[in-house]
């Protein structure tokens, strides 16, 4: 798994839209949707805030462990 499919999983599965979150991020939802495609790079501050957002770990946002980003 990509690290971009992993921070789409991990979106969908906490329930956030693309404009939800981008919001969070005080991005636009076209960068995220840019992020999510891959045709942008992620820095390290987007994903560790991205993380906090997800309350996923980095290592699961970014594919290292598989993502289990559920609901509490």
């Amino acid at each position: 798994m990509t690290i971009n499919e992993s921070i789409k999983q991990c979106r969908v599965s906490r329930n956030y839209t693309q404009e939800k979150l981008a919001e969070k991020l005080g991005i636009s939802k076209r960068q995220l949707i840019f992020l999510e495609q891959g045709e942008r790079k992620l820095t390290a501050d987007i994903l560790i805030h991205m993380a906090d957002i997800l309350d996923c770990s980095l290592d699961e946002l970014v594919g290292r462990n598989p993502v289990d980003c559920k609901s509490s």
